[in-house]
């Protein structure tokens, strides 16, 4: 299994924090980390590594996450079609402080947004761009709550936790393919 974490805050033109610091408080700089275009060739060309590899049988998975969900990765040019191209499993994302998931398993990436460990702006996002593509169905919760990844050879197995009672919110299953 191959997890990569993004950088979807600094370093791609347009970036949430690309001219403002931490925060967006401007003497508080964020990055970026490294010279303009380095993180989108650096991320192209792991993904592309990762996706012989998984061709090759050298690894099952290919699971992404970063910080903002998926109205950022729309606006990282390149990385949408990438993700398919290169056959990436999962994204996780947080930022928005609910739950939502795609619903079709079968078309990858699934796109997860875990973003109700606790906080008092729970809800809905009010813009489904963040959720995924906009033919995609969701699930949603706006309730506080963690997840659980669970990998094997065959699938992965997300489950979505209540926070408050240790019930299970979502679960679903993804089979290797």
């Amino acid at each position: 299994t191959l997890f990569r974490s993004l950088n979807t805050e600094t370093d791609f033109e347009g970036a949430e924090e690309e001219g403002t610091g931490d925060s967006h408080i401007p003497w508080l700089k964020a990055g970026g980390f490294g010279e303009d275009g380095e993180f989108l060739r650096w991320l192209e060309a792991d993904l592309k590594k990762a996706h012989e590899a998984k061709l090759n049988g050298d690894t099952r998975w290919i699971i992404a996450g970063g910080h903002r969900p998926y109205d950022t990765i729309t606006d990282m040019e390149g990385v949408e079609g990438w993700f398919k191209e290169y056959g990436v499993d999962v994204y996780f994302a947080g930022h928005s402080h609910s739950y939502s998931r795609t619903t079709d398993v079968s078309s990858k990436p699934m796109y997860v947004v875990a973003g109700g460990a606790g906080c008092d702006e729970m809800g809905p996002p009010k813009d489904s761009l963040m959720l995924g593509p906009e033919s995609s169905e969701f699930v949603t919760s706006d309730k506080y709550s963690s997840g659980v990844l669970t990998v094997s050879p065959d699938k992965l197995v997300w489950k979505l936790i209540d926070s408050m009672d240790g019930s299970v919110i979502d679960e679903v299953e993804i089979p290797h393919e």
